[in-house]
């Protein structure tokens, strides 16, 4: 395989890892909401504009139940997936 492709792969290997911690991290966030304006405030707020989008599509498909949000766990299984994938691939 060339390493140019390699490279890219596990750049792209790389960012799914970041990406699942990120929304590791909203999910403990979540738990202590922030209460005024400040650094915790604006990470709360940068982390959850970029989870957000892709949460809400696991949302729509899987509702609450019992008040306890699962869609973070089907979204990080979807990553682990493509995870698999791009590895079985190169």
């Amino acid at each position: 395989m060339y390493p140019v492709v390699y490279k890219i792969a596990e750049f792209v290997l790389f960012l799914i890892r970041i990406y699942s911690f990120l929304i590791v991290a909203w999910c403990f966030m979540t738990w202590a909401p922030p209460r005024n304006k400040g650094i915790y405030s604006e990470i709360f707020n940068s982390t959850g504009l970029l989870v957000g989008p892709y949460l809400d599509l696991f949302r729509r498909i899987t509702p609450a139940i019992g008040g306890i949000d699962f869609s973070p766990i089907f979204a990080i299984l979807v990553l682990e997936a493509i995870q698999k994938l791009i590895i079985m691939i190169i």
